[in-house]
């Protein structure tokens, strides 16, 4: 540290500059900073400094003069041919208002023009990163400018979560807090669009005095801290100047470049009335990264991208949205099947969202490729659209994991997609939403629970407020862990994140009514996902369920189920539930096998749809040959459901096929797990006991009465079939058969069995 002799002003390092401002950062709660930004700080965001635009103005001057090509340029720039008093040549920037004045005075409009010109390809460089961010995330949250630039606001626009308050004209001072809770911007001189002031007349007059008094009170709670401003203004300078002295709070710094002339004497004086520092610095950018690396702000890359790819996602996810919608438009249907009238305009719509999607004005983007592949409808040419879009674009990792997922769900294709959802990750490992595809994965097909548990992990860890996949985890945590306490606070946690995504309130609803039995919670949470978005049609669908289900108010279930349909006709899982509804509850067979019939055409390797509609063929239409392929088919597809196994095992039993049934029994059996609906191991006991060995069949009575006696119940499940076999070959108690099979479907009561001889001497 040394001083100035003649002024006795400070001169303080780089280094303790940084010390100084982490110190007070870190121990000195009530001592903010506040920046004062000149046009210096803007240089190397690609703006002229004041001495660069007159470097521009003089040769024009000079070439505008009646002494052009009669006197030199280098013997023409004085006092007395501009007529601007004590003009400097070593210091020309000190003259910047009044070679403005001279340029332009006669045309303002050209002034404008040529000051927006300047500023039209500025880009906030390193330094207005680390500042945005300062301003973002900590108590320093105040900037006065005499630029006319948005280089502050940009920067907290790109690297910032706060939208500052800009106070770009004197009219708004009275906008203008100490105690403020978002970023500040305070121009002095006004933003370049509210007539900026660069006139003599304008910027060497006193402020106005509503902005004087709102930069006194500022200046009486924060320490200022100076970059790129010389002084030169006069308004603001002239303000500074008449600040009580040691008015400001811990002084002020005032940071110069080093290579450059130090400050004016004024600037010295006014530095050491308020006990303040001197700063030479070796430019703005490279003060700023101290700073920001004092405060341990990682370089922005990782930050641009993840937001870069949020919102160009949000953008590209809106514009798919409204394809869906206009497709669900044109593919709506009448409950009677007509097709609905849609306005004339309805085409071109379309026609005009899909132009938009696929439109390039250069390479073609992973959307622009996505966006054709889900306008088609054939299977095999969006399987083509998809190996020809990553063969041209093999580094994306969007489309590649875009690609995992129909090769999942639509074809199938199990081996392809695990391979897909690896390549994708690969590329972007950090990607939450391809690790939680990849976690869904390996739950629903391989079911490798823990390698599912560590990549939702992995996703939270990287996006703790991803509220999509906290969702999911829950949904991981219910269905698979049975860790329920755990489950409800992830979606708690979710919802609290996102109050208003409809997904995660109708997942939550479905945990209340199947994991809770908590019905009237349930039913709220339905009903506000719908308030929320009423046209989610797997919410609709599940509200459906729990209508027909819980509610047993069938009228308003059908007509979720067909508000569902209608907004997507093409869901096989929602047609597949309301041919359920249909069979069981409206006894209205054709058109429940109808709607079954549809869902398969549209997910023909949906092994619940398949097995539903054996069921049906087996229960209703007594079509044995047909539905045997069916549950033959359904296992191949996931062979490791036990209830599949069960379902073929009934079927079998029901036509005598002894050895199949009981081999079916033993399979189903080996591949129950903590997930498997508990009524399914009621069910099996009750085959076991009807149509197995004789060796078998008092073991299985006894486990059908300690579950009996556990109230669990199979429901309306029809074990006709079953018993008739079990008649024809004559069992030892098959009177009592019938009984049993009405208490299982909760039609009598357990009592109705006392008298049974068989059932009373198990202990």
């Amino acid at each position: 540290m040394s001083n100035d002799s003649s002024l006795d002003v400070t001169t303080l390092s780089l280094t303790g500059l940084k010390d100084r401002f982490i110190s007070a950062h870190e121990t000195m709660i009530d001592r903010s900073f506040a920046f004062i930004l000149g046009a210096g700080a803007s240089r190397t965001s690609n703006i002229k400094t004041a001495s660069e635009m007159v470097d521009d103005w003089l040769p024009v001057l000079h070439r505008e003069s009646m002494d052009y090509g009669t006197i030199p340029f280098k013997d023409w720039i004085n006092t007395e041919n501009l007529g601007i008093p004590d003009f400097d040549p070593q210091n020309q920037a000190a003259a910047y208002s009044d070679l403005y004045n001279r340029m332009y005075s006669s045309d303002p409009n050209r002034g404008y023009a040529y000051l927006e010109d300047q500023m039209k390809d500025s880009e906030p460089s390193f330094g207005y990163s680390v500042l945005a961010r300062i301003m973002d995330t900590t108590r320093h949250k105040v900037v006065i400018t005499t630029n006319f630039d948005n280089l502050v606001a940009d920067a907290l626009s790109i690297y910032g979560d706060t939208y500052p308050l800009v106070c770009g004209h004197e009219s708004l001072a009275g906008f203008i807090r100490s105690r403020t809770r978002r970023p500040l911007i305070v121009k002095v001189h006004n933003d370049l669009l509210l007539a900026p002031k660069s006139d003599p007349k304008e910027i060497q007059t006193d402020l106005s005095e509503s902005l004087q008094t709102a930069l006194i009170k500022l200046f009486k709670d924060f320490t200022p801290i100076v970059f790129g401003y010389g002084g030169n203004d006069g308004s603001l300078m002239k303000l500074l100047n008449e600040l009580p002295e040691t008015s400001l709070p811990g002084g002020v710094y005032w940071c110069y470049w080093e290579e450059g002339p130090e400050p004016s004497t004024e600037i010295k004086e006014f530095v050491a009335r308020q006990k303040g520092s001197l700063v030479p610095i070796p430019g703005f950018d490279e003060t700023m990264m101290f700073i920001g690396d004092a405060l341990q702000f990682p370089i922005p890359e990782q930050t641009l991208l993840d937001r870069a790819k949020k919102r160009a996602k949000r953008i590209v996810d809106q514009g798919q949205e409204l394809q869906k919608t206009i497709d669900s438009i044109n593919l709506s249907v009448q409950a009677d099947g007509t097709a609905t009238k849609t306005s004339p305009d309805t085409a071109e719509l379309t026609q005009a969202i899909n132009n938009t999607m696929t439109r390039t004005t250069g390479a073609r983007t992973w959307w622009n490729w996505q966006s054709e592949i889900n306008a088609e409808k054939n299977e095999e040419k969006r399987d083509h659209m998809y190996m020809a879009a990553i063969k041209n674009l093999p580094q994306s990792a969007e489309l590649h994991g875009n690609y995992a997922l129909f090769l999942k769900t639509i074809r199938s294709e199990y081996d392809a997609a695990e391979e897909q959802h690896k390549i994708a990750i690969e590329i972007d490992p950090e990607n939450t939403n391809l690790l939680g595809n990849y976690a869904i994965f390996l739950t629903d097909i391989r079911s490798k629970y823990d390698a599912a548990e560590e990549y939702y992990k992995k996703a939270i860890e990287i996006d703790p407020k991803n509220a999509d996949i906290l969702g999911n985890y829950a949904n991981f945590l219910t269905d698979i862990c049975s860790e329920y306490d755990a489950a409800e606070k992830y979606y708690k946690k979710a919802i609290e994140i996102d109050p208003k995504n409809a997904g995660i309130l109708g997942n939550y609803a479905v945990f209340l009514k199947n994991t809770r039995s908590e019905y009237d919670a349930a039913e709220e949470y339905y009903k506000k996902a719908i308030e929320i978005d009423p046209k989610k049609p797997k919410v609709l669908g599940n509200y459906a369920n729990f209508l027909t289900n819980i509610r047993s108010k069938y009228d308003a279930a059908e007509e979720y189920y067909k508000k569902a349909i209608e907004i997507d006709p093409e869901n096989a899982g929602i047609l597949g539930n309301y041919a359920l509804f249909l069979k069981n509850i409206r006894s209205e067979y054709d058109a429940a096998e109808e709607y079954y019939k549809k869902a398969i055409e549209i997910n023909p390797k949906n092994a619940g749809i398949l097995e539903g509609y054996a069921n049906f063929l087996t229960d209703i239409r007594s079509e044995h040959d047909a539905a045997e392929k069916l549950y033959k088919k359904v296992i191949e597809l996931d062979p490791k459901n036990a209830n599949h196994f069960g379902n073929y095992a009934r079927l079998c039993l029901s036509l005598n096929q002894l050895d199949e049934g009981r081999h079916l029994i033993q399979q189903s059996f080996l591949h129950i797990t903590d997930q498997t609906v508990p009524a399914l191991t009621l069910e099996l006991w009750m085959y076991q006991y009807c149509c197995g060995e004789e060796s078998e069949q008092p073991p299985a009575l006894i486990q059908l009465k300690r579950l009996v006696l556990e109230n669990l119940r199979t429901g309306t499940w029809d074990y006709s079939g079953v018993i008739a076999t079990a008649q024809s070959l004559h069992h030892p108690e098959a009177d009592w058969l019938p009984v049993l099979a009405a208490v299982l479907a909760n039609k009598e009561q357990v009592t109705s069995l006392d008298e049974w001889a068989a059932w009373q001497h198990i202990a």
